[in-house]
Formats: structure tokens, C-alpha cells, sequence
């Protein structure tokens, strides 16, 4: 039990970047420009990613950011696919 209590857990920071993404999410929906940015934030997390030594943050972070712009697209097309 003891074990389980402190592992260390990796987690979103909650950093302006974090916001940077959402913000960017809303623009890429409304503009529709999905794989532009999508592969804008690929390139980012590999760049980072050989920057900083494949450092595991960074590349859950980017991971993590360009599953969830995946996701909501998905979403968002889903419910809107009438409105498209």
C-alpha cells in the first residue's frame, strides 16, 4: 500500500500552455484547419522532445495535447455532423 501512495504521478502542469492549447483547439475547430495543427503540435513534441533529451514530461505533455485535439475533433464532428 505504502508502495502505491508514492509513486510519483505524471500530470498535466497547469501552465499557460495548457490554455495555449485550448485556445487553440476552439480557433482549429472554427477554421477547420484540424491537420495543420495537429501536425504543427507533432513537430513540436518531436523537436522538444530531441531538444531535451527525450525527457518523459515532454513528450507525455505533447502526446497527451495532440490525443486530446484528436478527441475533440472526433467530438466535435460527431455532434455537429449535420451543421458541416
Amino acid at each position: 500500500m505504502e508502495a502505491l501512495t508514492s509513486r510519483r504521478v505524471i500530470a498535466l502542469p497547469h501552465t499557460p500552455q495548457l490554455l495555449t492549447y485550448r485556445l487553440l483547439l476552439l480557433c482549429t475547430l472554427r477554421t477547420g484547419k484540424f491537420l495543420y495543427v495537429l501536425l504543427t503540435l507533432l513537430l513540436s513534441a518531436v523537436y522538444h522532445a530531441y531538444t531535451y533529451m527525450y525527457h518523459l514530461h515532454t513528450i507525455f505533455f505533447y502526446t497527451t495535447a495532440c490525443l486530446l485535439l484528436c478527441f475533440h475533433y472526433v467530438a466535435f464532428t460527431l455532434t455537429h455532423r449535420h451543421t458541416l
